[in-house]
This record gives C-alpha cells, sequence and structure tokens, in this order.
C-alpha cells in the first residue's frame, strides 16, 4: 500500500467508484459526511483526502 486516502463525498455511488479504482494500491476508508470525516480523522493516520465540494453542512470548501 502506497498509503491512506479518505474519500468524502454524499454520493454513495460516487465513492464506490472511486473505491474500486483505488483499492489496489491504497488504503481506503470513506465518509458521507464532513462530521464522520472529522471523526475518521481523529483516529487515522491520512495522507491524502479528496471531498467533494458541493457537500452540505458544513459544505466542502469550508472542510478544505
Amino acid at each position: 500500500m502506497f498509503g491512506k486516502i479518505l474519500l468524502v463525498d454524499r454520493d454513495v455511488f460516487e465513492i464506490e467508484k472511486a473505491v474500486s479504482v483505488l483499492r489496489n494500491n491504497y488504503d481506503v476508508i470513506t465518509a458521507t459526511n464532513v462530521q464522520d470525516a472529522f471523526k475518521l480523522m481523529e483516529n487515522e493516520n491520512v495522507n491524502m483526502i479528496f471531498a467533494d465540494f458541493k457537500m452540505i453542512m458544513p459544505d466542502g470548501k469550508v472542510f478544505c
């Protein structure tokens, strides 16, 4: 594995597509909202984050 990636997107289908591409080379963890992403980041050593800018409450821009 080359590192751990956090995917944050409210669209589960988009997460599944990304995981199918990344899972062979990366340890992938996922969240469907910003609150869950923050919880994961408290306990996981994440090397890279891919986040949807169109998320709500708070939005993806605030999260980044």
